[in-house]
């Protein structure tokens, strides 16, 4: 059955919790290290599944890569502390090496600003020391 990442499993709506993918798609014998690469491009389940992805996974990944979408909705105050909540448990273990607009989504205006509604943003883990490209 095709499973979708979410914050939770249901198999009967086909959804896969990101720990739960991690078990069953990671062979055991290459589950040790802490030198993974997380991409996600989720369609807007990205700060969901950043809620529930335990601290134990979070460890093992060296750089994360994230695609965020619906940046529009950061000026409505039901959404803004979701989105920044799953931003700043990144930031606990993670920071900012490079960050891209996208506007394949389209654009929103802030002021005289036109923003993209994505933003491709690379994470690096904080005690794997300075990353240099």
């Amino acid at each position: 059955m095709r499973c979708h990442v979410a914050s939770y499993a249901d198999e009967q709506k086909g959804l896969i919790s990101l720990d739960q993918w991690y078990d069953r798609v990671i062979p055991p014998s290459e589950r040790g290290g802490d030198n993974l690469l997380l991409q996600m491009d989720i369609e807007g389940c990205e700060y969901e599944v950043i809620h529930s992805i335990s601290e134990e996974l979070l460890k093992k990944s060296r750089i994360i890569v994230v695609e965020f979408h619906n940046l529009h909705q950061l000026y409505n105050c039901n959404h803004f502390g979701y989105m920044s909540r799953a931003l700043d448990k990144l930031l606990q273990h993670f920071e900012v090496c490079h960050v891209a607009s996208n506007f394949t989504a389209g654009r929103f205006r802030v002021g005289k600003y036109h923003k993209s509604r994505l933003l491709e943003v690379t994470f690096h883990r904080k005690d794997r020391g300075m990353m240099t490209l």
